[in-house]
């Protein structure tokens, strides 16, 4: 009886707690048209593409793939470039355009390394989806 009645008190403290995302392809499942709001996630990666002057929208490769988030946190003071090692954190999030989009709360810098170079890439190679949020 004791164990069922601290079941019951731990209930509604844990309720709550969710599981946070880690790594590219369990978080590319949460985004996009048919994507989940609310979703907490962590990633940590090398920058692909860094924000520009007209986009809080950046490119992060992590060892799993390649993801695009939203650079809410430091937008638009565009502290980031190209090959930063980062630390991302945040939630996904469904703006007016209905599509759920990776919304980052914060983002610390944790190293630098020199940027991949482009692609080299045909047009075919781009309509077969290749080479992802890649530089080509």
């Amino acid at each position: 009886m004791k164990l069922a009645s601290l079941i019951l008190a731990l209930a509604p403290t844990t309720a709550w707690c969710g599981d946070v995302i880690t790594n590219v392809t369990d978080l590319l499942t949460c985004l996009g048209l048919n994507g989940k709001e609310g979703v907490d996630f962590k990633i940590e990666g090398t920058v692909v593409w860094a924000p520009s002057l007209s986009s809080e929208t950046f490119c992060a490769k992590p060892s799993s793939g390649y993801v695009l988030l939203e650079d809410k946190a430091l937008w638009p003071s565009k502290t980031l470039s190209d090959g930063d090692v980062i630390r991302a954190k945040g939630r996904t999030i469904k703006p007016n355009n209905g599509f759920v989009v990776a919304h980052c709360l914060s983002i610390d810098l944790i190293g630098h390394v020199k940027p991949d170079p482009p692609v080299d890439a045909m047009m075919d190679d781009v309509l077969a989806g290749k080479h992802p949020y890649y530089p080509i």
